[in-house]
């Protein structure tokens, strides 16, 4: 199944990631947010696979 890292409505300074589709057995890159702060994430095509990105 495809899948997506999607940072949420509560994370600084809104959406400040998200990584589109990525489909079964590849893989995706992004940006992380250059302020230190905790991001949360998750796969919008999955709602319930949430997870954080920490930034120091």
């Amino acid at each position: 199944m495809a899948h997506t890292v999607t940072a949420t409505a509560g994370a600084t300074n809104g959406k400040t990631f998200d990584t589109g589709d990525i489909a079964p057995g590849k893989t995706a890159t992004f940006t992380a947010p250059a302020k230190p702060g905790t991001y949360p994430y998750l796969c919008t095509i999955h709602p319930y696979m949430k997870g954080a990105l920490t930034v120091r």
